[in-house]
């Protein structure tokens, strides 16, 4: 898949330079709010109930304006991180599907190859009797020798006292 024709890639990158025209909207606002109210200042007198009103809606207007400006460079840095997203995508999905490729080749490969190298089972085990097949691995335990020495139920050791 082409990055540069991906459906997705250019809508995010639309939308990349949409936020960077409203930022720079943004800013044009700020800077005309405060030469508005450097104008009422020249006007009035800072302590008149116009000017205090003016600045604290330009300093209202200026934080909301920073928010603004903050949230689109936010939303602006997670559509570059999508648009490498997107173009790492493709190379994720091939990777990934090369890989799964490559593994069912491999299980298809020993699936057969074991089944074909598969020892028939052995008729002559001796069955218990329920019919089923006795657990070779009780045969192997009786065969084995009895320890030399019977040990305590106690622990000699723990105590200190030596055995004679």
């Amino acid at each position: 898949m082409n990055p540069l024709t991906d459906p997705r890639l250019l809508a995010t990158n639309r939308r990349h330079e949409e936020l960077i025209a409203l930022e720079e909207q943004e800013f044009l606002n700020m800077m005309d709010a405060e030469a508005e109210l450097r104008g009422i200042r020249l006007d009035n007198d800072d302590e008149d109930e116009v000017v205090q009103g003016a600045m604290a809606r330009a300093i209202n207007f200026r934080g909301r304006l920073q928010q603004a400006a903050h949230n689109t460079r936010e939303e602006g840095s997670r559509l570059v991180e999508t648009m490498q997203d997107v173009i790492d995508d493709g190379n994720t999905y091939r990777q990934q599907t090369r890989r799964i490729r490559r593994g069912m080749a491999i299980n298809d490969y020993v699936t057969t190859t074991r089944q074909a190298q598969a020892l028939p089972a052995t008729t002559s085990a001796p069955t218990t009797a329920g019919g089923r097949q006795s657990d070779p691995a009780s045969e192997h335990i009786a065969a084995r020798p009895a320890p030399a020495h019977p040990r305590d139920s106690t622990s000699d050791r723990s105590n200190g006292i030596k055995r004679p």
